[in-house]
């Protein structure tokens, strides 16, 4: 399995966020967006809701076809974002 770090040339945010000192990459508005170039077969991501509300979500998109929607936590998290890629 590779790791691909947030600050990699494989990664490109667009929108309103803050990359820290550690390359964590915060989120506090709607619309943005992350991508990243693979050829894995699997992208596993880590969230974590810092949100009183907790109804954070991400919609996931391959290839431009809707995957699927996840909800982020208030606990950090490694999710399944896609599996099964060719």
């Amino acid at each position: 399995m590779q790791h691909v770090a947030c600050n990699s040339d494989k990664t490109s945010f667009v929108g309103r966020y803050i990359q820290t000192n550690d390359n964590t990459y915060l989120y506090s508005f709607p619309g943005v967006t992350a991508r990243i170039r693979t050829n894995s077969r699997r992208v596993k991501i880590l969230l974590k809701d810092n949100a009183p509300s907790g109804r954070n979500y991400f919609s996931v998109w391959v290839d431009g076809t809707f995957i699927s929607k996840i909800y982020a936590q208030s606990q950090m998290q490694e999710v399944v974002a896609v599996d099964g890629l060719n």
